[in-house]
């Protein structure tokens, strides 16, 4: 824009300068965060599948003997 046609054009340079360098900030910032949202992502998906894989092994060696003996209650009388 030529600044002696238009009155407002060395502003309205200035200000889109402006914006499109804190466009630029905001983007690099959301880079680094995605970048560390994946890293948090692969870190909790790791833990998630180790607990699974321990609940699934605790389960195999804490399970109730289903082929045992049925128990019945014995009362006396008096």
């Amino acid at each position: 824009l030529d600044a002696a046609r238009f009155p407002g054009a060395r502003e309205l340079k200035h200000a889109t300068a402006e914006i499109m360098s804190i466009v630029e900030e905001i983007s690099s910032v959301e880079k680094i965060n995605s970048a560390k949202s994946k890293e948090l992502l692969e870190k909790l998906g790791a833990q998630v599948r180790r607990l699974n894989q321990a609940k699934k092994l605790s389960n195999a060696y804490n399970k109730p003997d289903a082929a045992g003996a049925p128990s019945f209650f014995m009362d006396k009388k008096k």
